[in-house]
């Protein structure tokens, strides 16, 4: 599993899902690449103003510089912060 599939994943709390269909879980679309499925969650709907993977996972995450796991990695999960601050899960 590569690095963006595996933080796509611990995001949307799903196990081996592909990349692409996992971008798609995150950003409610369908049948889109990767990088189209994350500018539409990102709020850019037109494909000639599309920001390349890194550009988008940093826009998203509202980091700049970081390779897309790296921004990815900022992100929440699906369960909340909120059940770490409260030290369900040992936060």
């Amino acid at each position: 599993m590569g690095e963006v599939q595996g933080e796509l994943n611990r995001i949307n709390n799903t196990f081996g899902v592909g990349e692409a269909a996992a971008a798609n879980d995150y950003a409610g679309t369908t049948g889109l690449e990767t990088v189209a499925a994350l500018n539409r969650a990102a709020g850019i709907t037109n494909p000639a103003n599309y920001l390349d993977l890194a550009g988008v996972c940093n826009l998203l995450a509202g980091t700049t510089g970081l390779e897309p796991p790296g921004a990815l990695a900022q992100l929440g999960d699906g369960f909340g912060e909120g059940l770490f601050g409260l030290g369900v899960f040992g936060g």
